[in-house]
């Protein structure tokens, strides 16, 4: 056979393959949405065979004795026998991941290694010999009970009663090739995909996706105007809180409201993406791409805005906004080349069709001064938020690859510059007209009115810029070696604000610790610089060891610390050399050092003298020093050709050498095992099991201040760091999880039966220590703190049986059941209630008693969910 005809029929085979590049990405079925477009190896790889493959049948002619067809449907043809095969998963999301099964075929004959259980989807692909095209439909019938108990159980996903369906289909003649993939279709969280080729000319992908996320189904609120960015109540319902005369007075009152007037509603978002990649090929060596894409995201959540430190209410906040992204790519790409080049421009817009968020105060019709720790005497009738601002970011990139170059290495370079910006109008000081202020060109003016602000728009500006530099070679055919640099600046050119006051939860102006001060906006930015070297060895009896090291710097501008250092070293073995074993493990160490932490720094910035009340023992725990432990390991047994054991360790400490208070330290221990047993192709059994354990802890004063006007002088009676009001927090949380199932062909090639269960739990809990002392002059915490046991404690269960009958290659049944049930235990859910007042403790408050109108948005009940369901699966 001729170069030119070999090429003839690979062309449709490596089409085939890039259409399908991403199958591995998206075979759980999961939350998988695709991405659409192909990367460099793949333009390479068609644009290669396009070049060398005639542009018609005729010019594929063979000798005369001998007509050769290039169309695989024909006879004579050259063609290997082939067929398109029906692969990805278009069952509805319900059964999950419970363990994972060995191969038919043992990994030491060449086969796979271990693969996710999902069971094959038979009829997993139908057509003869020779067949150009493939469909294959997924038709369930559902049928659900207590579907909305709980939010927990449709947060991510839609499982209702009635239909959904799946879809797949595959063509590709000898110059053409389409797929399309819709999955979960008709429901919320359904998703739909296409791609296609003419090769040698173009190449081109499109999809369509949805995911809900639903927060509460049937919260309640006393405000309307829900989804708008205007929420109001009633004045009369404000003015009869208002008139309050003590707090439980108020409290009976706006539970009342609220029991009656109070409106349901459902706190959910709809997030939608759709896109369109297309690759233009015809000008090979060079390759034109062009990606578009829009998510927008509408609907409402539920976020907490106070009216004091002791009134709060949770609010239905609204979402809408659109991300659109274009991205615009030309490369040259040429296998035979040593060079490849590539240049890209990437604009991404940022659109919030709400700037500011409204609401009104249930306690206040009318707006009042107060400070900021009152309650429904005083304050404002109305509170406001900015949302998220629409915003810009441009890009634009290079990138070459040089091979073959001295030591068979090849070099990766990456610059690229990015602008961000973003010029909202800036919101009024407050909504409480009777709060004046001044500043340094208005002496006196309403801090409702816009002309008191320093400008009008936010004029904020950040630049990025990076380089990124790979060399990767071969010192001997057994040593390798990879270098790496890479540079990230983020530069920030924001005009900075100056204030001479502001008003504290839009009751209590605020004016500079110092006299004759200012307020001064932070321009914060960074540069973090990181290089890597890595060496690896190809030991005898297969096995491979590296050593990695790693040095990381990050320059930054006004925060505590100026700069901070990353010194990391890595080991790794991986080896097969025990026989029937596979060992994985690597351990890497970590030192951080930082600069001399500045406590004083917002006093710096903000020009008040050294020596105001801070907390200078505290360390924050991203810009602390350390010492970092991480070590994993991983083993897989293959006992014999049906049965597999696989284990793995994971173990993570930290530890912040230079923290009296802040986080002290912090562990991770991880373990897990699966175990799989398949002695046939008729049945096979797995399980799998999970242990995680976290702990870290904090350190921390309480203070009793001298006066009001020092609240935040917690080492002004006690300068040293030992205190009988010194305490410690340690966190702990539990997680394991189990699971179990097996497969079983009852008639072989007809009848199937799978089943699995899935077991997994959380524990956490918060302890207390405090030194005791003797007299409330020396210590503030005269009591012996209780642990709190019951923190975002839950158990899930999941069961999932299923029977499926295959009529014929083209036609199968099945049935099925899914049950479900979820339970969480709490501390701060124990007695609660939606509208409730409470008492809290602040030293110099006058007030010490607060109100608070809650949805119960944000604490989902519990669940216990049964799903019956009937699909039919037909493929041609």
């Amino acid at each position: 056979m001729s170069r030119t005809q070999k090429h003839w029929w690979i062309v449709p085979v490596v089409a085939l393959a890039m259409a399908n590049a991403d199958e591995s990405a998206r075979a759980a079925g999961q939350d998988d949405k695709a991405a659409g477009g192909v990367n460099a190896s793949q333009i390479t790889a068609i644009t290669a065979l396009a070049e060398a493959a005639p542009r018609d049948a005729s010019q594929a002619a063979a000798p005369a004795q001998r007509p050769l067809a290039q169309d695989a449907t024909q006879p004579d043809t050259d063609f290997p026998i082939w067929f398109l095969k029906s692969t990805r998963l278009i069952d509805p999301r319900l059964r999950p991941s419970a363990g994972i099964r060995v191969p038919r075929v043992s990994p030491r004959e060449g086969g796979p290694l271990l693969f996710p259980n999902f069971p094959e989807n038979d009829p997993g692909f139908v057509g003869g010999q020779t067949m150009p095209w493939s469909i294959r439909g997924s038709l369930g019938l559902f049928s659900v009970d207590r579907e909305r108990d709980s939010s927990r159980f449709q947060e991510y996903r839609d499982v209702r009663d009635g239909t959904t369906a799946g879809l797949e289909a595959h063509f590709r003649d000898n110059r053409s090739v389409f797929n399309l993939l819709g999955r979960q279709l008709g429901r919320r969280d359904q998703d739909l995909t296409m791609d296609g080729a003419l090769v040698g000319k173009f190449l081109w992908s499109a999809f369509y996706d949805e995911t809900p996320h639903t927060y509460a189904f049937g919260a309640k609120s006393l405000y309307t105007g829900l989804g708008t960015n205007v929420l109001s109540i009633a004045d009369s319902i404000q003015l009869d809180l208002q008139n309050s005369t003590t707090l439980p007075q108020a409290t009976a009152k706006l539970t009342d409201y609220f029991n009656q007037q109070g409106q349901s509603f459902d706190a959910s978002l709809r997030r939608q993406k759709t896109g369109v990649d297309v690759t233009l090929l015809s000008a090979y060596p060079f390759a034109l791409k062009a990606g578009f894409s829009n998510e927008s995201r509408d609907g409402t959540q539920l976020a907490s805005a106070s009216f004091a430190f002791y009134d709060f209410s949770e609010i239905p906040f609204p979402v809408k906004y659109d991300t659109r992204e274009l991205k615009v790519t030309a490369e040259r790409a040429r296998p035979e080349s040593r060079l490849y080049w590539s240049a890209t421009y990437r604009a991404s817009d940022f659109i919030d069709r709400f700037q500011t968020l409204t609401f009104d105060n249930p306690l206040r019709a009318v707006d009042s001064l107060g400070t900021y720790t009152t309650t429904f005497q005083r304050g404002p009738a109305t509170g406001a938020l900015a949302l998220p601002p629409s915003n810009t970011y441009q890009e634009g990139s290079t990138s070459v690859v040089i091979k073959d170059l001295p030591l068979r290495s090849t070099l990766n370079a990456l610059v690229s510059a990015g602008y961000l910006r973003q010029d909202e109008a800036l919101m009024p000081f407050s909504t409480n007209s009777a709060v004046t202020l001044s500043s340094t060109t208005n002496p006196s003016f309403n801090a409702t009115d816009l002309a008191g602000l320093p400008r009008r728009t936010a004029k904020t500006a950040m630049n990025t810029d990076t380089v990124h530099v790979r060399w990767t070679g071969t010192l001997t055919p057994k040593v390798h070696f990879n270098q790496q640099y890479r540079l990230y600046k983020l530069t920030n050119h924001e005009q900075p604000f100056e204030m001479l006051m502001f008003v504290r939860e839009d009751q209590d102006p605020r004016f500079p610790e110092t006299a004759g001060a200012s307020y001064r906006t932070v321009l914060a930015d960074f540069t973090k610089h990181t290089s890597t070297s890595e060496i690896s060895y190809d030991a005898p009896a297969d096995t491979h060891l590296s050593a990695t090291y790693t040095f990381e710097r990050m320059n930054r501008s006004f925060r505590e610390v100026a700069w901070m250092n990353d010194n990391k070293a890595k080991v790794a073995v991986d080896t097969r050399r025990f026989g029937m074993l596979d060992l994985k493990s690597w351990y890497e160490f970590t030192n951080r050092t930082a600069a001399p932490y500045d406590n004083n720094q917002y006093n710096d910035v903000q020009g008040n003298p050294v020596g105001r009340p801070i907390l200078p023992l505290l360390r924050k725990f991203d810009e602390a020093a350390y010492h970092k432990h991480e070590w994993q390991g991983m083993v897989t047994a293959y006992v014999n050709d049906a049965t597999s054991v696989s284990g793995h360790v994971e173990l993570v400490g930290t530890n912040y050498t230079d923290s009296p208070f802040g986080v002290l330290w912090d562990r991770r221990h991880a373990y897990g095992v699966d175990v799989t047993y398949a002695p046939s192709a008729r049945w096979n059994v797995f399980a799998d099991a999970g242990l995680e354990r976290v702990q870290y802890e904090q350190g921390a004063r309480s203070w009793r201040a001298p006066s009001p006007a020092s609240a935040a002088a917690p080492f002004a009676p006690e300068p040293g760091f030992d205190s009988f009001s010194n305490w410690t927090a340690l966190a702990t949380d539990i997680y394991s999880s189990a699971g179990l199932g097996f497969e079983f062909f009852i008639v072989p090639e007809k009848l199937r039966l799978n089943m699995q269960y899935t077991y997994a739990r959380s524990d956490g809990q918060e302890e207390f220590t405090s030194p005791l002392g003797t007299s409330a002059a020396d210590d503030t915490n005269l009591f012996v703190p209780l642990p709190f046991t019951d923190v975002d404690d839950t158990v899930w269960h999941t069961f999932n049986p299923e029977i499926e009958y295959t009529l014929s290659k083209q036609v199968s049944l099945s049935a099925g059941w899914h049950y479900e049930k979820w339970r969480s235990a709490d501390y701060t859910t124990d007695g609660f209630v939606n509208v409730n007042n409470y008492q809290t403790f602040f030293p110099f408050s006058t007030n010490a008693n607060g109100l608070a109108m809650e949805t119960g948005g944000f604490l989902p009940p519990p669940y216990r969910v049964n799903v019956l369901y009937v699909r039919m699966k037909v493929g041609f």
